[in-house]
């Protein structure tokens, strides 16, 4: 049988642009939309998936979708801050476990440092939850989760020293890029 996650993930890659959706505009977005909120139930559940569908969903995940599914993360993290459900905050982090390490760890460590702070607005277990995510990663990717960003200092935690900043309440919550 078919995971849902497969329907769901190729619909967001074929529905939503690259150039609508990414790092730099989903700060923009207000309320969950119906494909977001599809995909985001569909990670909360992937523990259903068979090492051959990981396999597939890794050669699904190229540059292109790997930058909408860098801005789903994002979104993840503010709607978890906005309605205080830590299951978006786990979408977000099964987001950035998806791709056959097609991300620059640099972005990578930005996109914890979100989820970090997201966990903490809203008191969700966020090393257990990647804990969880890095048993289904990469085994790179997994070294960049548990040895690099968790067992990692402080400063790399830090909003501040990945150019973020959070802004906003409820569906407004959100988090974005400084702009130089």
């Amino acid at each position: 049988m078919r995971s849902p996650l497969l329907t769901y993930l190729e619909a967001f890659n074929h529905c939503v642009s690259s150039d609508d959706y990414n790092v730099r505009n989903v700060n923009r977005l207000g309320e969950i939309t119906d494909l977001e909120g599809d995909l985001a139930h569909s990670l909360m559940d992937c523990g259903s998936l068979t090492d051959a569908d990981w396999k597939y969903v890794r050669t699904l995940v190229n540059l292109n979708l790997s930058a909408k599914l860098q801005g789903f993360c994002m979104r993840m993290a503010g709607l978890a801050v906005g309605t205080r459900q830590a299951g978006f905050l786990l979408a977000g982090l099964i987001a950035l476990i998806l791709d056959d390490d097609v991300l620059d760890p640099r972005d990578v460590y930005s996109l914890l440092a979100i989820l970090n702070d997201a966990s903490g607005r809203i008191a969700a277990p966020f090393e257990r939850y990647c804990q969880l995510a890095a048993r289904s990663a990469t085994p790179l990717r997994s070294r960049l989760i548990l040895e690099g960003f968790l067992a990692g200092p402080d400063y790399m935690k830090s909003l501040e020293s990945m150019g973020v900043v959070f802004n906003g309440t409820g569906w407004d919550a959100h988090y974005e890029f400084r702009r130089s």
